[in-house]
């Protein structure tokens, strides 16, 4: 998150320079070389200054075009959220979840990896450490809200729920609810 932050904060910073670079172009132009041609007060001033305000016009457009998107990006919501307290660190309950060993024992046969190239979905793993327990918060955004999107979304909640309970049981209580 941070990292789309910077970048989001570079290209507004380029945006801004980008004016800069264009009305030192300007003034290089029309108070140096125009003077040296002695074209200042002809029709070839007046063209390139219609064509430079083209340009600025141009420029700030698309700029904002893009940081408009990006900040949009930025601030989607998430589809949903789901949390549950675990009776163990942080670190435990974090090893739980990366380690392909430990999820076979409580949630999946094996571990493999799918991709769907219609969804961009972005999944949030935070791990809340209590003085005795671990509050895992799952979330998940990009969804579409087409009918498909809120399907997957609905269908991946729930599988998500699943999967926190099981690793739960198994966790606390060493219990395979699979």
């Amino acid at each position: 998150m941070i990292h789309k932050e910077i970048k989001t904060l570079y290209l507004f910073l380029i945006w801004v320079f980008g004016f800069f670079v264009l009305l030192s172009f300007d003034l290089f132009i029309e108070g140096i070389v125009f003077e040296w041609l002695k074209w200042n007060g002809t029709t070839k001033n007046d063209w390139f200054f219609a064509l430079w305000w083209g340009l600025v016009v141009v420029w700030f457009i698309y700029g904002s075009v893009v940081l408009y998107k990006k900040l949009k990006t930025k601030k989607m919501s998430r589809n949903y959220t789901i949390q549950r307290k675990i009776l163990r660190p942080v670190a435990e309950v974090f090893e739980a979840i990366i380690s392909s060993d430990q999820l076979q024992c409580y949630f999946v046969d094996s571990t493999s990896r799918t991709e769907n190239e219609a969804y961009e979905v972005l999944v949030i793993f935070e791990f809340e450490e209590q003085p005795d327990s671990t509050i895992l918060s799952i979330s998940e955004r990009g969804w579409k809200t087409d009918t498909e999107g809120l399907k997957g979304s609905h269908d991946n909640c729930g599988g998500w729920t699943h999967m926190t309970m099981c690793l739960k049981a198994y966790m606390e209580h060493g219990i395979d609810m699979r």
